[in-house]
């Protein structure tokens, strides 16, 4: 169990007693390939006959990775045997990212990638804690990136697991995010009871077939217990120097 006081620790739980911590990351690829005899100059649209001699072959695999002590996970994959496709996940209480990128159809000559090469990575995190006030803040930032209908899966709830209860329940985001890692911000405030274990979920997953940019997403959180009156000043720094950090974090990211 470790307390954190008013002003924010290493993961943005601020003022919050964190109970427990487990994460995962899991997913599966496949690379399918095709070997041809001639460099790409000689295509196949111009010169089919010569084409005769290619030969090709395919094969999948899958990972996964879990922490139940609260040590956060970072992971990244490739494919074999060429490595066309390529993964990373990283998640810890309060922050998650997955990416997922897939080589096109004419991508390294002499061995392309064809259809249906793939892969797919998920990350979840569920954080359990007691709050130290009667009013949570929570701030959740979100930035995404994909094309066509390939948008990251991406999800955030909290609920009281003492007195069976949604606080909040949000899916599908990506589908309210700028699709070009434009980070949005959302905050909320809530009525909480110290005595009660709260529990809060993030979720990602990407997918990519053969679309050589990479789908991501990522999703950030900061948790403050608000001060009692008296203590608005300390709140208002408080929440303002999250707030910068969080969306300082995902700028970068863009780049």
């Amino acid at each position: 169990m470790v307390l954190f006081a008013l002003g924010c620790g290493a993961n943005f739980a601020c003022g919050q007693t964190i109970l427990s911590s487990t994460y995962d990351i899991s997913g599966y690829w496949n690379e399918t390939w095709m070997s041809y005899n001639l460099a790409p100059s000689l295509a196949a649209a111009s010169a089919p006959a010569l084409y005769s001699g290619r030969g090709g072959g395919s094969q999948s695999g899958a990972f996964s990775l879990t922490s139940a002590d609260g040590t956060p996970l970072n992971l990244n994959v490739a494919s074999s045997p060429y490595g066309y496709e390529t993964a990373s996940g990283a998640v810890s209480a309060f922050d998650l990212k997955v990416s997922a990128t897939s080589a096109n159809y004419d991508y390294g000559y002499p061995d392309a990638s064809t259809y249906p090469s793939q892969i797919s990575i998920s990350a979840n995190s569920t954080t359990d804690f007691r709050p130290t006030t009667s009013q949570l803040s929570l701030t959740l930032t979100g930035a995404a990136s994909w094309l066509y209908n390939l948008a990251p899966a991406m999800s955030v709830g909290l609920q009281d697991l003492t007195q069976p209860s949604t606080l909040l329940g949000m899916s599908n985001l990506a589908n309210v995010l700028d699709s070009n890692w434009v980070p949005a911000t959302y905050n909320y405030t809530f009525d909480v009871n110290p005595s009660d274990v709260y529990e809060l979920s993030l979720s990602g997953s990407a997918f990519n077939d053969n679309l050589d940019i990479p789908i991501q997403g990522e999703l950030v959180v900061g948790l403050a217990s608000i001060p009692e009156p008296g203590a608005e000043m300390a709140e208002f720094g408080l929440a303002a120097c999250v707030l910068i950090f969080i969306r300082k974090r995902l700028l970068r990211q863009r780049g």
